[in-house]
């Protein structure tokens, strides 16, 4: 078995915290293993998550500290069960851009 450590940072957005309550440190755990499951590496876009029976999304990356960085925000009900990944999201955009399209946000 390989073992690595490595400095992560799980920020909540203030809607998220609001309904979480005081489950924040179970949620860090949730939204560690949701990313961690995807096996897609830690440059997600978006990644479904179900904690206390509510929907979020994380995102994460890796900064160039190394510091892999995990972003939870309240997610509207009925979006996609699909993770996306960085690298097809960029993609995405610039296939937008490049076809004179405008990229809402």
């Amino acid at each position: 078995m390989f073992k690595a450590y490595a400095p992560f940072l799980i920020q909540f957005s203030p809607e998220a915290r609001i309904m979480l309550g005081c489950s924040t440190p179970v949620a860090a755990q949730a939204a560690f293993r949701a990313v961690a499951a995807t096996q897609a590496g830690f440059d997600l876009a978006y990644v479904p998550l179900t904690i206390a029976d509510r929907d979020f999304a994380a995102s994460s990356r890796v900064m160039a500290s190394g510091t892999i960085v995990i972003e939870v925000e309240v997610a509207p009900t009925g979006l996609t069960p699909r993770v996306i990944t960085g690298a097809s999201f960029r993609s995405a955009t610039r296939a937008a851009c490049t076809a004179g399209g405008r990229i809402a946000r």
